[in-house]
């Protein structure tokens, strides 16, 4: 519930439980590294065996830490798949060595925005967001010299999100084919608009237009694969508890803290994508773990696991 550990000390309080919120800060970085992370690791082996993902990054801050911000990096599979991963990395950098060093093992393609360190990925096929080229198209509008313009250009952003919506239910191989014809001749017009007049560099339409020509090879990757996402709305939409637990209790004292947040935020948003309860999942995981003689064999303990499905719906 996103709940500081002083509101939590005060909670308890009322209920005749003292517990000093140092202990409480103790209890959860230690439960989540001795129990907790074994889980994650196996998720992150098996996030890296897909073949697409998405990814984004959000500042947070550390108090022992020198630098001002921080981040948090989410990497998470895509909609369709059978078992949904969400995993969110804390780092103290936004450098280009936390994708390098996370999706070192990753073959395929990944929906990201248009953030330089993606670009030095090995073996990765990206599939940059017309969502976000739509929002600076919308920041333009606001200036009335380019309206017409930028209305244009959101114009042809709508057409291909149209162009989505209508090919939803369909299977990848025919969202591949659809868009072939659909989109494509969408996309003809657009890039030929595009190129078809000149704005000042440093206006808001300059940008959107600079934007869209610097990263038009990722902007087309979608059609490659009928199982691309036009945008990477997915990957905006599950780093959101990070910023709403960011507002509640601001910072962590230190990087093992935020990096036990980050792991426990792993586990709830996984939880949540495969239909189960978080916090059954963790008195599930709890009463489990620590009686195994070996954190070896811990499929049987991931958020699709039968008896965990039957124990934490």
């Amino acid at each position: 519930m996103s709940l500081p550990f002083h509101r939590q000390e005060k909670e308890w309080l009322n209920y005749g439980l003292k517990v000093p919120r140092r202990t409480l800060a103790n209890w959860f970085i230690m439960s989540t590294e001795k129990w907790l992370k074994p889980i994650w690791q196996c998720l992150k082996e098996l996030l890296l065996k897909e073949e697409l993902l998405h990814a984004d990054e959000t500042y947070y801050k550390v108090l022992s830490s020198e630098k001002q911000k921080t981040y948090y990096w989410l990497f998470r599979t895509i909609e369709q798949v059978q078992h949904p991963i969400i995993l969110f990395q804390h780092d103290l950098t936004r450098s280009r060595v936390v994708p390098q060093n996370f999706l070192r093992d990753f073959k395929g393609f990944l929906h990201c925005d248009a953030y330089g360190a993606y670009g030095t990925l090995a073996n990765v096929t990206l599939v940059n967001c017309w969502a976000h080229l739509r929002r600076k198209f919308v920041e333009a509008k606001e200036t009335t010299s380019t309206t017409s313009k930028a209305e244009q250009g959101i114009a042809f952003c709508d057409a291909l999100f149209n162009v989505e919506r209508e090919i939803q239910k369909l299977s990848s191989d025919e969202k591949y084919q659809a868009r072939k014809v659909k989109s494509k001749e969408i996309l003809d017009k657009f890039w030929q608009w595009v190129s078809s007049f000149h704005v000042l560099v440093g206006s808001k339409l300059g940008k959107a237009i600079n934007y869209a020509l610097n990263n038009r090879t990722g902007l087309m990757n979608f059609l490659l694969d009928g199982r691309c996402a036009l945008s990477n709305n997915l990957a905006e939409r599950s780093i959101r508890p990070t910023t709403i637990g960011r507002k509640n209790w601001n910072f962590s004292a230190s990087t093992r803290g935020a990096t036990a947040n980050g792991i426990v935020y792993s586990l709830v948003e996984t939880a949540k994508e495969n239909g189960i309860h978080p916090t059954k999942y963790f008195e599930f995981l709890f009463e489990h773990l620590p009686n195994l003689s070996s954190l070896s064999a811990l499929e049987a303990y991931l958020p699709w696991a039968d008896q965990v499905q039957l124990a934490c719906k």
